[in-house]
């Protein structure tokens, strides 16, 4: 089976300490965050900043821009750079290549029937719905993305400490599974083939399951 992409959603744009008392909010953290997941097996980072001021989202360059340069492993991978040679911002792209694929949202019912054949696709499971949609995907051969902006919590009733916690627990269950778990540039490979194809994340679907409402 194809390695696993795993994507770390680090902070989001909304969640405030009163809420999450450990989500990364001040740029810093967001860029430490960001590489433990790396470290703990993330191929992509998912990132929005924080405006200093009010402590939610904007779409200030610079504060972007701040949180790649703030650790010498995050560099554009045209530099060839050692470590997380990966970035997606949540609505600004910095870089070409992975951040642009065409996201398409499904809010309750997602159905791989519907995809392209031979598409590459990756789901994300809000609140409750987190690591369930994130097994049934990783069964299926998609993708998956974890991490504090989808679900603050990490079982029933406790809140997450850290993203690098929702990583490694998808990195045991997909080596329990049998499933390789995909690097950075084993990212790019799959991403950038599906996109020059005409198939694949390059312009395919992120299949969302919101879990916070009840049917």
């Amino acid at each position: 089976m194809e390695p696993l992409i795993i994507t770390a959603a680090i902070t989001g744009s909304r969640i405030t300490r009163e809420t999450a008392p450990r989500i990364p909010i001040i740029l810093r953290e967001i860029a430490q965050s960001a590489v433990e997941c790396w470290q703990a097996g993330a191929a992509i980072a998912h990132i929005h900043v924080r405006d200093p001021r009010t402590g939610l989202g904007t779409q200030d360059i610079g504060l972007f821009r701040e949180v790649v340069e703030r650790h010498p492993g995050t560099k554009p991978p045209n530099r060839r750079a050692p470590g997380p040679s990966w970035l997606r911002t949540g609505t600004r792209s910095l870089w070409r290549g992975l951040d642009q694929p065409g996201w398409i949202g499904v809010r309750k019912h997602a159905h791989c029937e519907h995809l392209p054949e031979n598409a590459n696709w990756s789901a994300i499971g809000i609140g409750k719905g987190h690591l369930p949609i994130s097994m049934m995907a990783m069964a299926m051969g998609g993708h998956v993305r974890v991490g504090m902006e989808d679900n603050i919590y990490y079982s029933k009733g406790v809140l997450a400490e850290t993203n690098a916690q929702f990583v490694e627990r998808i990195v045991r269950i997909a080596r329990e599974y049998g499933r390789p778990v995909a690097t950075p540039s084993q990212a790019r490979e799959i991403l950038l083939a599906g996109s020059l194809s005409g198939s694949g994340m390059g312009t395919g679907k992120n299949l969302q399951q919101d879990s916070t409402k009840e049917e």
